[in-house]
């Protein structure tokens, strides 16, 4: 499952509904660069929306009406038994750190979570983590944080689930064409 995330403007999520790119990230987080201004896109039958949300209202995330809604911060997940849930959690280099989120993510109960490295805020920088702990995991897992043209080859696919891909297929904080073609050729 490849998952593109963070786009803002119709004419992208049209190149990639050209493209034939079925899961897409829409991102509701104020502080965000990539906040969608969700009035002005137009759904398509053909792509998930995913919606991402941190630490937001219950009836917000109910109200957009997306099929599945990938939590980062302090949502209650438990609240959204209706909806396909995508919790997300944290790693660092810090060997303690992970391996006390692996024992929490084995005892949550969201249908997939996604791995990203930790920052000091919410939001991609483009920057990866180290891998090596994932396979404990007994979860549908999506990797996420930094991957793009130069590492989705040295992946080992065979942990995850899926790949969740925002930074590495922009150019200035733009989504770029040419990079979300070169990341297609390479899944």
């Amino acid at each position: 499952m490849l998952k593109l995330c963070g786009f803002k403007k119709n004419a992208d999520i049209n190149k990639c509904i050209f493209l034939k790119i079925l899961n897409l990230g829409l991102v509701f987080y104020e502080k965000s660069f990539r906040l969608i201004n969700f009035k002005k896109i137009k759904k398509a039958k053909t792509v998930v929306f995913f919606g991402v949300y941190v630490n937001t209202n219950f009836n917000f995330i109910l109200k957009n009406n997306l099929t599945i809604n990938q939590l980062h911060g302090n949502n209650n997940y438990n609240l959204y038994n209706k909806k396909t849930i995508i919790k997300t959690f944290f790693f660092s280099i810090n060997n303690y750190f992970n391996f006390v989120n692996i024992f929490i993510i084995n005892c949550f109960k969201p249908n997939y979570i996604i791995i990203d490295k930790l920052n000091n805020f919410y939001g991609g920088l483009g920057k990866g983590f180290s891998k090596d702990y994932l396979n404990k995991i007994n979860k549908k897992t999506i990797i996420s944080g930094g991957i793009n043209i130069n590492n989705i080859k040295k992946i080992n696919k065979s942990f995850f689930y899926g790949l969740d891909i925002s930074s590495g297929i922009e150019y200035k904080k733009k989504k770029k064409y040419s990079l979300i073609k070169k990341i297609l050729k390479n899944v």
